[in-house]
Parts: structure tokens; C-alpha cells; sequence
């Protein structure tokens, strides 16, 4: 009777025990996955196209163009953009995971900002859409940022890491490649000036990497390095769309390189300054108005004279 006792009650044990642990799968095993974690998941080198909608702006329309970005004006023109804010942005978006679910209603949308004064991001390969997605508020939550999202079909409102608002709530010019002038000074061989007044000069490396005129007059070394450090990365900051620049340019730069040659334009601006143009940045003019710019790439050859003891 004993060993009867003894094994009825180890099979209810065993029954008790099975019970337990099923509950406890079905429940906290339901309990770690409450929302959607993975929001995104993109391979770059397959997006096409690129858009964003904000509340009163015009819609910001980013192509691919073979291994190129560019971006569309208002007249229809499509002008380059910058590879490495469109990069980073489609980084960011690659793989979103979600690291808290705010909210399932859409009275909280507004709270959140995904609603209609949100960013819309929207994401194609081809024809294909890849992500359409309401970019919100961001918030330093303790010792990191977070971006609330949603899924603009969806009702759940996310928390992610990063500050994507500062990613996507940008103007339309701060997706387009400023580029006047960019490159390698080690890869410089020769620099012809030519302009008005005193801006006409050749500059020529030497054997040593010392930069001389052609009659071998050893020019001032920190100038000369502070002067090609400036132009191996030259950025303007208006562009002058719609306004083409007409006549022979009032100053011209020619750098030979390893590779193509390199070359800079400034043409007289009615308006007054110049209008800057480059090879690196075709079709692509930045106003000047008050000529700072122009004489950043065409100071006074006095500049580079070597001092007379």
C-alpha cells in the first residue's frame, strides 16, 4: 500500500510540476513579446529612392543615379547630393529595432509627434516600398537619446536609440553636396592661377615637395600649407540655383593632379560678390556677396612671397 501511496503521489507531483511549467511558458514566454522589436531591416545597396514629407515644406526627393545621390530642386533639376548625410540617414534606418513600446493609441500620437505635424520617411528599391515610417520627437532619456516612431499604417507608437529628428527634420539644402573644392593636397603637382590684379601665378612642387614659382623662387612654407590645407576642403553655403553665371570668369584655378585635373571659377555677380563654380561640383554655383569665399581660393601672390631679410 506503501509503495501505491508513494507513486500517486509522485505522478500528482509530476502532473503539479508539467502544470506549472507550461503557465509559466504560456505566460511569461508570452510576456518578453509584447511588440514588434524589429521595425526595419534594409539592405542599403538596394534603395532606389528616398523621401521625406515635412509639415509645410516641400517634399524632399533623393534619387539614386547609377553610384550616385541626387536630389530634386523645385524646377524639376536634379542636383548632386551629399553621399555621407544620405548614407548615414539610410544607416539609421537599415535596422531599427525598438527598444520600448510607448503607446497602442492613437489619441498619444500627438504627444509623440508621429502624426501629422511628424516627418514622414518613406524608403523604395525601384518601385518597391521598403519603409514608410513617421519620424517623432527625440529626448535624452538618462544616458541616451531616443526617437519615437511609428509605422505610418500602424497604430503602436516606438521608442528607438539615436536622435533620428535631427537625421530627417532638416531642410531640403542640407541633403545637397556644397563641394567646391576637395582633395588629396599630397596628390597636387601644380597650381595656375589667372585673374585680375595681382591673382595670376603658378605655383609648382619641387623634388623636396617644396612649392616654388617657375623660375625656382622657394615660396613661404607655412603659407603655401595653410593655403592648400584651406582648399582640400572647400565648402560654400548659398547656392545661386536658377541664377547661371554669364561672361568669362573673372577668376580661374587649375590644380594638376594625379588624376583629373581640378579647377575653380569666379564669375562677377550682378548682385554684387561673385558666383563660385568647380569641376568637382558641376552645374552647381554658391553665391558670394561679400567675396570672402573668392579670396580664400584667390588671395594676393604677395601672400606667398618669401620675406626678404
Amino acid at each position: 500500500m506503501f509503495k501505491r501511496f508513494s507513486n500517486r503521489h509522485l505522478l500528482i507531483a509530476l502532473g503539479v510540476l508539467a502544470g506549472l511549467y507550461l503557465l509559466s511558458f504560456a505566460f511569461g514566454g508570452r510576456k518578453t513579446r509584447t511588440f514588434k522589436e524589429t521595425l526595419s531591416l534594409i539592405d542599403t545597396a538596394q534603395v532606389s529612392r528616398l523621401q521625406i514629407e515635412r509639415p509645410g515644406q516641400e517634399t524632399v526627393d533623393i534619387i539614386k543615379n547609377g553610384a550616385d545621390w541626387q536630389l530634386r530642386l523645385s524646377s524639376g533639376a536634379l542636383v548632386p547630393a551629399e553621399p555621407g548625410t544620405v548614407n548615414r540617414a539610410l544607416d539609421q534606418l537599415s535596422r531599427l529595432v525598438a527598444t520600448q513600446l510607448v503607446s497602442r493609441r492613437e489619441s498619444d500620437w500627438a504627444t509623440y509627434k508621429v502624426d501629422s505635424t511628424g516627418t514622414r520617411v518613406k524608403v523604395f528599391g525601384g518601385e518597391t516600398p521598403l519603409l514608410d515610417l513617421m519620424v517623432g520627437r527625440s529626448e535624452f532619456q538618462q544616458t541616451r537619446q531616443t526617437s519615437y516612431v511609428r509605422l505610418h499604417d500602424e497604430e503602436e507608437v516606438y521608442g528607438v536609440n539615436g536622435f533620428l529628428e535631427m537625421s530627417f527634420n532638416r531642410d531640403r539644402d542640407d541633403w545637397r553636396n556644397r563641394i567646391l573644392l576637395s582633395g588629396n593636397r599630397n596628390e597636387w603637382s601644380m597650381l595656375t592661377r589667372k585673374g585680375a590684379g595681382d591673382s595670376s601665378l603658378v605655383m609648382v612642387k619641387g623634388l623636396g615637395n617644396e612649392w616654388m614659382l617657375p623660375d625656382s623662387t622657394v615660396l613661404d612654407r607655412t603659407e603655401v600649407n595653410t593655403y592648400l590645407t584651406g582648399l582640400s576642403n572647400l565648402r560654400g553655403s548659398t547656392f545661386a540655383d536658377g541664377q547661371a553665371p554669364s561672361g568669362l570668369p573673372v577668376y580661374q584655378l587649375q590644380i594638376t593632379t594625379t588624376g583629373e585635373p581640378l579647377e575653380v571659377r569666379a564669375f562677377a555677380d550682378p548682385a554684387g560678390g561673385y558666383l563660385l563654380g568647380s569641376t568637382q561640383n558641376p552645374g552647381v554655383f554658391f553665391r558670394d556677396p561679400d567675396s570672402s569665399l573668392t579670396q580664400r581660393v584667390f588671395p594676393p601672390v604677395a601672400r606667398f612671397l618669401p620675406v626678404e631679410e
